[in-house]
């Protein structure tokens, strides 16, 4: 017979994570009671100054991620498909793939078991 593990203590390790959990969330409830508050013309300077450079950022930080992501994955299926990478397992486990047709055969038993 399997013995159950002991409950003991359990009430303090959960008050200290919730003690824990407080001061971890303390600073973030502070920030979001200040930004609340706020002054009167705060709005007005954030949306005259700040925004359009955020919003500039944002778009130049786009671009650029959009630009290396499709320059590295044009690169790197031209290598695909222009050299055969000989190696023993890249060659086997293509050949593999190739000669089960796995998908026909997970579709054809997907199929019969309904």
């Amino acid at each position: 017979m399997k013995r159950r593990p002991s409950r003991a203590g359990t009430g303090s390790w959960l008050a200290a994570s919730g003690l824990l959990s407080l001061l971890v969330l303390a600073p973030l409830a502070a920030l979001v009671f200040a930004a609340f508050r706020g002054s009167g013309d705060l709005w007005q300077h954030l949306i005259a100054f700040v925004l359009p450079v955020a919003i500039r950022d944002t778009l130049v930080l786009l671009a650029g991620v959009g630009l290396l992501a499709v320059t590295i994955g044009t690169c790197t299926a031209w290598l695909v498909t222009a050299y055969d990478f000989a190696g023993p397992i890249s060659t086997s486990c293509i050949r593999w793939v190739r000669s089960r047709r796995l998908s026909a055969r997970c579709s054809e038993s997907t199929v019969h078991a309904i």
